[in-house]
């Protein structure tokens, strides 16, 4: 199953709760593998019970590609000797960045006719994170995290996950920000992180931010 377009929402929670037939697995995780707005957009529901069936854990070799990104030096010092990757990476950019815009295009326009978007990822939301923004670097010991508010949120969950893709903190709040003392929470410095907030919604539905990188400074 080769794709060019992101998952939606829906489509992300039915490969956590396994609904997916066996066939359809392989060709899923092949394009997270090289989609990263789909591996990040999965990472904060993998370890939440309500999305994701029990032991459930993100195969390796999606998770070795949690946070890699592309090195602009060796990719040009590359670039005489292999110029069919060259071409092949930047039409899979291309073709990635515009299923992107025509997910989000159609979502704003289902959105301005009127229509209530009820399911996860396709509900209008304002919930975006404000700092730290993405690639921010945060002084030690104290991280303050901040986000816009939803005007119908009974509370926010916040959490923060490694390279890995794995938990290293996460914490509820009813507030639009949240302060975390980077040394009890055994954050450590020059490390990349990746935040994200959810919130539970009043009509029992969630919202949730794209998951933005972020590193800690040495004292």
């Amino acid at each position: 199953m080769e794709r060019s377009e992101c998952f939606s929402e829906d489509q992300l929670e039915s490969y956590l709760r396994r609904e997916h037939s066996e066939a359809e697995i392989p060709g899923f995780e092949e394009h997270l593998v090289v989609c990263r707005a789909c591996r990040l957009n999965l990472l904060g529901r993998q370890h939440d019970p309500i999305h994701a069936v029990d032991g459930f854990r993100l195969p390796d070799k999606v998770k070795r590609e949690v946070g890699r990104m592309p090195n602009k030096s060796s990719f040009l010092g590359r670039w005489p000797q292999a110029p069919a990757f060259a071409i092949a990476a930047l039409l899979l950019i291309v073709i990635t960045a515009g299923g992107l815009w025509r997910f989000t295009h159609k979502t704003e326009t289902q959105n301005a006719n009127g229509d209530v978007l009820r399911a996860a990822g396709k509900r209008q939301t304002h919930l975006r994170v404000v700092s730290p923004a993405e690639n921010a670097v945060v002084a030690a010991p104290t991280l303050e995290l901040k986000w816009t508010p939803e005007a119908d949120a009974i509370r926010y969950t916040v959490v923060l996950l490694d390279e890995s893709g794995d938990i290293a903190h996460q914490a509820e709040t009813t507030l639009n920000h949240l302060l975390i003392d980077t040394e009890q929470a055994q954050l450590q410095a020059e490390k990349k992180y990746f935040w994200r907030v959810r919130a539970k919604l009043t009509d029992g539905t969630e919202s949730a931010t794209t998951p933005a990188a972020f590193y800690i400074s040495r004292k």
